[in-house]
């Protein structure tokens, strides 16, 4: 999903963010990727109670001892995403996604 991320911020943003070296399944083998990689990454914890904006990211914990997922809100209640093993797809943000978000982030740029 974090290649999903990187390819978005470069096509509509023109952002280019960093490409942390992971192997699969990293969040099962001590690693925090996204919490210890966001700030060098240009983004910044949004405050609770923002209205979301298209671009923000939201960091999710599936299965997982620490956020392991990750999706753009792309406005009008949507995200995409690209889960391990499926394709990447557009979905409605809220129930199941709602409930498993840990943290919203903003890139320094938007």
């Amino acid at each position: 999903c974090y290649s999903l991320l990187r390819d978005w911020y470069a096509q509509e943003r023109s952002i280019e963010l960093s490409d942390f070296a992971r192997l699969d399944e990293w969040w099962l083998r001590g690693d925090n990727l996204y919490v210890e990689n966001f700030a060098r990454a240009g983004f910044a914890p949004v405050e609770a109670g923002t209205d979301l904006q298209e671009g923000d990211v939201l960091l999710m914990q599936i299965a997982s001892p620490v956020p392991n997922h990750a999706a753009i809100y792309l406005g009008d209640g949507l995200i995409l995403h690209h889960l391990q093993g499926r394709l990447s797809s557009r979905d409605v943000y809220g129930g199941y996604w709602h409930k498993v978000t840990t943290h919203v982030l903003r890139h320094h740029a938007l």
